[in-house]
C-alpha cells in the first residue's frame, strides 16, 4: 500500500443544494506521497475523526479509497 502524509483537510463544497440528507458529511483530504506527488480525495469526516486522522498524519489508502493510520497496517 502507498503511504501518504495528510497535507490539508477542509470542508467539501456541495454547492447551493447542500449535502443530500442521506449522505454523511464529507471533507476533502489533500495527500502527498513520499515522492512529493499530491492528490485529493473525499472522505467521511466521521471516519477520519474515529481513526484520529489529522493534518500531518501518515496514512495508507486501501483499494476502496479509505484512509487508515499507517501504524494500523505495519
Amino acid at each position: 500500500m502507498k503511504e501518504y502524509k495528510v497535507k490539508e483537510i477542509y470542508e467539501a463544497d456541495f454547492g447551493c443544494e447542500g449535502l443530500p440528507e442521506w449522505q454523511r458529511p464529507k471533507v476533502v483530504v489533500r495527500l502527498v506521497d513520499m515522492d512529493g506527488n499530491e492528490t485529493s480525495i473525499q472522505a467521511e469526516d466521521e471516519w477520519l475523526i474515529k481513526l484520529d486522522i489529522n493534518e500531518g498524519s501518515m496514512v495508507v489508502m486501501d483499494m476502496e479509497g479509505r484512509l487508515y493510520m499507517r501504524e494500523d497496517f505495519v
